[in-house]
């Protein structure tokens, strides 16, 4: 068994954590992203070059939203194939992505940071947190 058969042996899509979530998700209004997306776009307008991403006070403000949001939710997410594939695949466009399969991104990144160092500032800096915000500003219907 390679070890993508065993990791998503491991992955249960039917898990209970995965409908509290997209339940959860629902609740949220248009307002409850207003500061998340301000924090977003203060953190791209200090831009990424030069310095450590994570210390600036915008990420954090951004980071601190997310976590008050509850958009990152306890799952499997090392087990979750698909989401190392697309995340990997620079060109892999969100647009199809449900809120739900957002939050799980956003958890695999930020996740995936504790073990591999420097994830999510890869990500910034290959516009996959521009995707993934882009599409839930677009299904919120904000500019």
């Amino acid at each position: 068994m390679s070890k993508e058969e065993f990791d998503e042996a491991k992955f249960n899509p039917n898990d209970p954590i995965f409908e509290k979530q997209k339940d959860y998700l629902a609740t949220l209004k248009k307002s409850d992203f207003k500061r998340l997306f301000k924090h977003y776009d203060d953190l791209k307008k200090e831009g990424f070059k030069g310095y450590d991403l994570m210390k600036s006070e915008n990420f954090q403000k951004f980071y601190d939203e997310i976590c008050k949001l509850e958009l990152i939710f306890p799952f499997e997410w090392m087990s979750w194939t698909k989401g190392t594939i697309n995340l990997k695949n620079k060109d892999y466009d969100f647009k199809d992505c449900s809120l739900l399969e957002l939050s799980m991104y956003i958890t695999y990144i930020f996740r995936a940071d504790k073990f591999t160092p420097g994830t999510k500032e890869e990500m910034f800096r290959n516009d996959t947190f521009d995707k993934i915000i882009a599409d839930w500003k677009e299904v919120y219907h904000i500019d």
